[in-house]
């Protein structure tokens, strides 16, 4: 069966778009066809049906109401799929040809989202781009729904480490990369295992850019300057990562099918100016979600995203975090004010989305009534700030706002308070706005009267109450009676259409009367839209200023909320050094003081590098609370380079600029990496990449192998750090959890190491954790009282004990005879071959390697392991084991 011109066009417009899921404009519905329609209807649950056949098959159909593709697209995009929408460009009944003109649009896919109902409001959603060249990694990423556009390069040793470090922090759920990196498998396979598939990779096509030369003049373009050096960003420092940026400029501009204009500046992310946390320790200090819920008092989605970037890239500079001090302050010390001006916030809008969409044009007229309230809520705080804060640092920080009165006023005569969602469908613009468009309306409006007027007439000449006067768009306006009245028809009715249970009329005085309301209607709709895109182009004429007053209040509403959270939980203001102490009077954890309803926890006190101790070693029974102090005090650190106060009586910090942590058991099977490879691999990152100003929170080092292995690992870990190798000149300040008593004795060795433990009280009834940290070694580990506690039988308790009894008392070279003995098992089990405790196996004698065996080694030697693949060796192997014969 041929194709209808409709499907040819479909095909044409499919093939334009691979890998993209099509919907297709048909009238009131999207439709999908094909593999297109069978995974819509799988993802979506929707109804798979059939449109027309192709040789003996039928052609998959699948479709959606127009008015609620927005639902469906969001679920399509969670699931990382990308959409092209082909839209109607033509009315139907305007069409010259065989068949409505359509075409894509817009591209739809996870980085590129601007929508407030696909996305989350507290966190971005970035777009990355990766370019590989002469040994650097050029990395770049941009919210599209807000501006944000970042670009970083890595090169040296551990480029490849640090970068993923930050693809991990920033968490894109869209990678663009390089021919190079995407033929990689390596490279590639390790990107999709980071973030569990669930982000798109692509490969560039011919036109992106490849050089710096190429990508320099594109991204001066898109931002309308004549160099980048007046972002921060030279050809020197950001050779590979401009190109990564001109890469998402350009894959903006394929996929939006919009304009663009409003990303206007980008940002160098400079290492030195943060705090690095790599992303082992991200999650072991759980940053988000936990420590991010105890800070967030914010008011605004834009204050939530900010907050959650101020802590997951604490400062370096000493300035930026005491300004940031200072306006936290000034709020915690003016209750009235953070009430007020918390009350103001809480009516402010996602300016930042807004802004994005209405330069891209995907806006609705809420957007514009939200914007104009969000931008009175402004007004408002500058009115607040001015009387209530002068002198402050809050009020002249917030005076670099503009005054967006005219901007008000303008939405305010024009735009209707609770205007329609489409901005299309009319009853936008406000009446008295423009003489022209009330002229049109008051004819739409009369004429919709003079219906009802007809209706009602109608019923009365024919003494018909059902009758109805209706409307859809096939038939425009008509009259319907039912069929038992229609004996009752007058002689003026002219049949229109004939349905099941009634049948359609109209009259020369409806039909000319239609034409009127109907020629109204389409031109104020038109009227309307033309006057709301002349609005949008005046919001965007205040782009810049509006965004700058969004990051302004965005950071307003972030130190605001540090001092509400200060207030509440009795947090203090810290000292911020660039020495290398760190000096805590009673200092809590944030997370754990907090789901314990602030009740009872137990404070410590920290002094740890300086003139003090560069190495503390906590020992002390499990669920004694090390695991606890050690993290807190690495949150606290967070806490106060992140510019908030900290919960401390008092604090000193001298700036950190990488917290590195070891904490917990972990394996990677995947990557054939056990639970002491994993832990091994960590604590070779640390000892390679700390520096003298490194925070290192280490827990339980060397615990995934045999006693004295691990001993001897975590023992030499401690004198390395000590011992001022590598970078870490006079020694990072580290904190070492561990259950190595044997370690305590390493202060007889060095000045710079602090022994701690965890307080305890034991009666006969057992022992009760204090969880206060004091001077000296612990005594014991109290592991059997623990595993009573977590319910192992009696039995085994009682057992474990006799053993630890006969241990403690017994020479090592006896251990476990006399463990066997005290059981009451009377065979020998033990020969001299067996393993002691504590001691290694007696080789046994080595007999004779017979000719064969010999040459088989000698073969196997000679190949290159880095040079044949898992088949290549298999094959390797049966023609050795051939050639020197079927020996044992």
């Amino acid at each position: 069966m041929a194709r209808t011109p409709m499907m040819e066009q479909y095909l044409s417009i499919k093939s334009r778009h691979p890998g993209m899921i099509l919907f297709f404009r048909v009238g009131d519905f999207y439709e999908t066809f094909y593999e297109d329609a069978k995974i819509a209807a799988s993802e979506l649950n929707i109804v798979l049906t059939a449109r027309g056949r192709e040789g003996d098959e039928e052609i998959p159909l699948a479709g959606v109401p127009y008015h609620s593709i927005d639902n469906y697209i969001s679920r399509l995009i969670k699931r990382n799929y990308k959409v092209a929408i082909c839209d109607q460009l033509e009315d139907a009944k305007d069409a010259k040809g065989t068949v409505v003109e359509r075409d894509v649009t817009r591209i739809i896919t996870p980085g590129t989202i601007t929508e407030s109902n696909f996305l989350d409001e507290t966190s971005n959603n970035y777009l990355a781009s990766i370019h590989y060249e002469n040994n650097i990694f050029g990395f770049s990423y941009i919210d599209v729904s807000t501006t944000d556009f970042f670009v970083s390069q890595y090169s040296g040793e551990d480029a490849a480490t640090e970068l993923f470090n930050e693809i991990f922090r920033v968490s894109p759920v869209e990678i663009l990369l390089c021919e190079e990196l995407y033929l990689n498998a390596d490279f590639t396979s390790r990107l999709q295992k980071l973030f569990d598939n669930k982000i798109t990779i692509n490969q560039f096509e011919n036109e992106y850019p490849q050089k710096t030369d190429d990508a320099i003049p594109l991204l001066t373009s898109q931002f309308q300057v004549a160099t980048l050096e007046g972002f921060g960003i030279n050809r020197e420092s950001f050779s590979q990562s401009v190109v990564a940026a001109a890469a998402i400029i350009l894959y903006l501009k394929q996929t939006q099918k919009n304009s663009i204009s409003h990303i206007k500046k980008i940002t160098p992310l400079k290492q030195k100016s943060y705090m690095h946390l790599d992303s082992q320790s991200r999650l072991s200090l759980d940053i988000v979600p936990s420590l991010f819920n105890v800070l967030n008092f914010t008011k605004t989605a834009m204050g939530a995203r900010l907050l959650r970037n101020f802590i997951e890239t604490p400062l370096c500079d000493v300035q930026q975090i005491q300004w940031r001090q200072i306006i936290v302050s000034e709020f915690y010390g003016e209750f009235k004010l953070r009430r007020e001006t918390f009350e103001i916030l809480s009516g402010i809008y996602d300016i930042e989305r807004i802004l994005s969409r209405v330069s891209m044009r995907t806006c609705n007229p809420r957007d514009i009534a939200a914007l104009k309230k969000s931008l009175s809520c402004i007004k408002s705080l500058a009115k607040l700030f001015t009387g209530s804060a002068p002198g402050m640092n809050i009020s002249s920080y917030f005076s670099n706002i503009a005054d967006f009165s005219e901007l008000i006023g303008l939405i305010d005569r024009a735009v209707n308070d609770d205007p329609p969602v489409s901005s299309k469908d009319g009853g936008i613009i406000k009446l008295g706005f423009d003489e022209k468009l009330d002229e049109i309306i008051k004819i739409a409006l009369g004429g919709k009267e003079w219906l009802l007027n007809l209706e009602q007439r109608e019923q009365k000449r024919t003494g018909v109450k059902s009758l109805k006067v209706k409307y859809n768009r096939v038939f425009g306006y008509y009259i319907e009676l039912t069929k038992a009245n229609l004996d009752s028809i007058p002689a003026d009715y002219i049949r229109k259409q004939t349905l099941v249970g009634a049948e359609r009329f109209y009259t020369p005085e409806l039909k000319e009367m239609e034409s009127q309301i109907l020629n109204a209607d389409d031109n104020r709709k038109k009227m309307e839209f033309e006057i709301f895109q002349k609005i949008l182009d005046s919001v965007m004429a205040e782009s810049e200023n509006i965004y700058n007053a969004a990051k302004i209040v965005a950071t307003i509403d972030v130190l605001a909320g540090f001092a509400e959270c200060a207030s509440k939980y009795n947090y203090c203001r810290p000292e911020i050094t660039v020495g290398e102490e760190i000096e805590i009077t009673e200092g809590r954890h944030p997370v754990v003081e907090n789901k314990m309803n602030y009740m009872g926890f137990i404070s410590n006190d920290t002094r740890i590098g300086g003139a003090n101790s560069h190495v503390q070693l906590i020992t002390g029974p499990n669920m004694a609370g090390k695991s606890t102090y050690i993290r807190q005090v690495a949150l606290i650190v967070l806490m106060a380079q992140a510019g908030s106060f900290v919960p401390a009586r008092a604090a000193k910090i001298g700036i950190c600029d990488r917290i590195f942590t070891r904490i917990g058991a972990s394996d990677n099977l995947g990557a054939g990496q056990s639970t002491f490879m994993v832990e091994m691999i960590e604590t070779a990152n640390i000892l390679n990449n700390a520096t003298s100003k490194s925070l290192i929170i280490l827990d339980e080092i060397g615990r995934g192998t045999s006693t004295y292995d691990g001993l001897a690992i975590a023992y030499a870990v401690i004198e390395y750090i000590l011992s001022a190798a590598g970078k870490l000149a006079e020694g990072s300040r580290t904190l070492f959890a561990t259950h190595y008593h044997e370690l305590t004795a390493l202060d007889k060795n060095f000045t710079k190491i602090q022994n701690l433990n965890v307080a305890i009280s034991e009666s006969e009834n057992g022992i009760v954790f204090l969880h206060k940290i004091l001077n000296g070694p612990a005594a014991k580990s109290y592991g059997i009282h623990v595993a009573k506690i977590a319910g192992l039988p009696d039995t085994v308790i009682n057992r474990a004990n006799d053993i630890l009894a006969t241990l403690e008392e017994s020479d090592t070279q006896n251990n476990i005879s006399k463990i066997i003995k005290s059981a009451g098992r009377r065979k020998k089990i033990i020969d001299e071959n067996q393993l002691d405790l504590f001691e290694a196996p007696k080789p046994a004698p080595c007999p004779e390697i017979p000719e064969e065996i010999k040459q088989l080694i000698s073969r196997l030697k000679q190949i290159n392991i880095n040079e044949i693949t898992p088949m290549g060796a298999i094959n390797t192997l049966n023609e050795i084991i051939a050639s020197i014969g079927d020996k044992k």
